[in-house]
């Protein structure tokens, strides 16, 4: 069980971390077409909604520069987090994705 937790920790959090960067590239993209914040944060939750992760409250943002930002939570499904309560702070993994203007 350690080994597939372990596993199941490492992999959450690296997944949580790459749709949180995708998310704000998809957030930066609708804010570019449609120019709405509103937009881009609907598309955000679309697709932390697809990827099954929270976004974060409090945490999309878009800059002046329109740069924009999401911190993604989700959480390991792990076999020892039920029974050693000092795992369960590893259990939950954040990400956060930056994306704006590539030629800036």
């Amino acid at each position: 069980t350690a080994g597939y937790d372990a596993i199941s920790m490492t992999s959450t959090h690296l997944q949580v971390q790459d749709s949180a960067q995708q998310a704000a590239a998809i957030g930066y993209d609708t804010l570019v077409q449609k120019k709405s914040q509103k937009a881009a944060y609907a598309a955000v939750l679309r697709f932390a909604d697809e990827v099954g992760y929270d976004v974060v409250p409090g945490s999309f943002r878009v800059s002046k520069d329109r740069t924009v930002t999401v911190t993604f939570r989700g959480e390991a499904r792990t076999i020892a987090s039920s029974h050693l309560p000092r795992v369960k702070d590893y259990v939950v993994a954040t990400g956060t994705g930056t994306a704006g203007d590539p030629i800036r």
